[in-house]
């Protein structure tokens, strides 16, 4: 063998390869490749300058992007407290530092990779390209997009890229160890998930005891999957834990409940800080939902009955446009609402008339598989959305399976040479049509820039509450250590680190003992505070709020929002001194 000529050989397949390997890409998919683009430009018109009139997410959003900040120095959350969405924000953080603009940029690239992958879904269950995009673009300018807090959407991301993995892979028992691992993932996102990562591991051990009886031999390879998929699978566990294992879902059950609870009484208490004394009432003792379904059984299944009935209309309503938060032209949004409400029912009407035709065009291998992560998906949310509520980011993976579901459908419904279009000029003129329509959620319907069919009205007063009360706060240049009570949760992480929250729940003294304890020097005065049971009664905060300056307070309108804001005198006279 001629040494030389094989090094030249293998030096010139190293210089070819990776541009071949994308020319290969260009010439085998170019269509593809042109919507993909496309969509990944009409995500970011949708989302650019979302900072200017979105709002910080406080609660639980703000707590997943503290702790993937924070990560190195605290350490991954417990495990039903979403550990790897807090990898992400970690991640995330080396990129942009800044607490806020790190909020929006996981929005944004949340959007983005999501539609992207779920084109790549779509063709991977081998929807035609041009049935793919305008699929891909209605999920862009769903609902689904608007919903916090935002780790499901980051679940669908891990999901799906794990997905297109399984469906790929070779074996045909493969399949289901690489969708067991896909749900054991996100199951460190989205708890319930656990529950088919389980099922689907044991149907995948079964299977494999099943081919071993029968065959009566066993593969090598088949024996390094399953011992790979066992022993990764307690590795995570060992090391993160059980995401059922904590009280999260007792605690989510209680918070929702009373939801329903303060919409059946017609109640001015708030029920996510009053939940713990509205469940008492109710369940008594109580410290699980099992135990709550045995002492109040009744009002325990109203609890399912008005879920359920919520779960169809919020099932719904994710599908389409929803963008009246921000300030767009109501009639509009409700008339292309209205003209995505009879294009769905066109298609499943069109699908049901050619029911035989998509039967008989059904992929059976592929429609099994489909079967199975949908039976998975359905096995955490179902439960979840009657035992706790159906909030819509619990909808979100749904939301996206319908309308995988219906291009599925579609797809099978056609025969191979309509709508098949595939020259690069068509997906060129459709791909630009489906950028000028997208919105963008800082102006409007707008074409271009300055050429918008239904500008969005920049005039609300109340647009973006909580992030003016930081720009506000930020403002005052306070340098000092400020004790803030609040009842949003969060905003001192967004402040700096002087800033340190006092929670609402903390309260189990009179106003003037809290206060000495605490130290506060600074409180925002809000409906939820106000309105929580520990201070709706107490007459030290009722006078505090009647006469601030008794008590040393200065009273501070924060411009364009519901809250006020009680500070120190002294605080407020040293930010005078150190200002410009």
């Amino acid at each position: 063998m001629n040494w030389t000529i094989l090094r030249q050989k293998l030096r010139n397949v190293r210089s070819i390869a990776p541009r071949s390997r994308i020319l290969q890409f260009f010439k085998q998919h170019p269509v593809d490749f042109i919507y993909f683009i496309f969509l990944g430009f009409a995500a970011l018109k949708l989302m650019f300058a979302i900072e200017t009139v979105a709002d910080i997410q406080l609660h639980d959003e703000t707590y997943y992007l503290y702790s993937g900040v924070n990560l190195l120095q605290e350490g991954l959350p417990e495990p039903e407290w979403a550990p790897f969405y807090t990898i992400w924000y970690y991640f995330l953080s080396l990129i942009e530092p800044n607490p806020i603009k790190l909020h929006f940029l996981n929005h944004q690239l949340l959007v983005l990779l999501t539609t992207l992958v779920f084109y790549l879904f779509l063709r991977s269950i081998k929807v035609r390209p041009i049935l793919a995009f305008p699929t891909s673009y209605l999920y862009l300018v769903s609902g689904i997009h608007q919903v916090n807090p935002r780790p499901t959407n980051f679940a669908f991301l891990i999901f799906t890229l794990v997905f297109l993995l399984a469906i790929k892979a070779r074996a045909k028992d493969s399949y289901y160890g690489i969708l067991s691992l896909g749900f054991l993932l996100i199951s460190f996102i989205r708890p319930e998930y656990f529950v088919p990562f389980c099922a689907i591991f044991l149907f995948y051990f079964f299977h494999f005891i099943k081919t071993i009886w029968i065959a009566k031999r066993v593969s090598l390879r088949a024996i390094a999957r399953i011992s790979f998929l066992t022993l990764t699978s307690l590795l995570f566990i060992a090391i993160l834990g059980n995401p059922l294992g904590g009280d999260r879902s007792w605690w989510a059950f209680r918070q929702h409940f009373s939801v329903n609870w303060v919409e059946w009484n017609q109640s001015d208490l708030i029920p996510w800080t009053n939940y713990v004394e509205i469940v008492k009432s109710v369940f008594g003792d109580a410290e699980n939902i099992s135990e709550a379904l045995s002492v109040n059984p009744t009002l325990f299944f109203a609890h399912i009955l008005t879920n359920f009935k919520n779960y169809i209309i919020n099932s719904i309503e994710i599908l389409f446009v929803d963008f009246d938060r921000y300030q767009f032209s109501p009639l509009l949004n409700r008339a292309i609402a209205c003209l995505e409400v009879i294009v769905l029912i066109a298609v499943i009407f069109y699908i049901i008339k050619q029911r035989k035709i998509v039967a008989k065009n059904l992929d059976p291998s592929l429609t099994k598989k489909l079967v199975i992560a949908i039976l998975g998906l359905l096995i955490a949310i179902i439960p979840s959305v009657l035992l706790v509520y159906p909030r819509e980011h619990y909808l979100v993976i749904q939301g996206t399976l319908i309308f995988a579901i219906a291009a599925y459908l579609l797809e099978s419904s056609l025969p191979k040479h309509r709508l098949n279009y595939r020259t690069l000029k068509f997906a060129c003129a459709i791909g630009l049509i489906f950028l000028l329509l997208v919105p963008n959620l800082s102006r409007g319907w707008c074409i271009f820039p300055n050429a918008c069919i239904a500008p969005r009205n920049p005039n609300t007063p109340l647009i973006a509450p909580n992030l003016k009360t930081i720009q506000f706060l930020k403002s005052l240049n306070i340098k000092e250590p400020v004790n803030l009570l609040e009842a949003e949760g969060g905003f001192h992480i967004y402040l700096g680190d002087n800033y340190n929250r006092v929670g609402e729940y903390l309260k189990y003294d009179r106003f003037s003992e809290f206060a000495q304890k605490r130290q506060i020097n600074a409180i925002i005065l809000s409906h939820d505070l106000v309105k929580h049971h520990n201070f709706i009664d107490d007459e030290d905060f009722k006078e505090l709020m009647q006469k601030p300056e008794a008590f040393g307070y200065s009273l501070l309108i924060i411009p364009r929002t519901e809250f006020q804001l009680l500070l120190k005198q002294r605080l407020l006279m040293n930010s005078f001194e150190f200002s410009p």
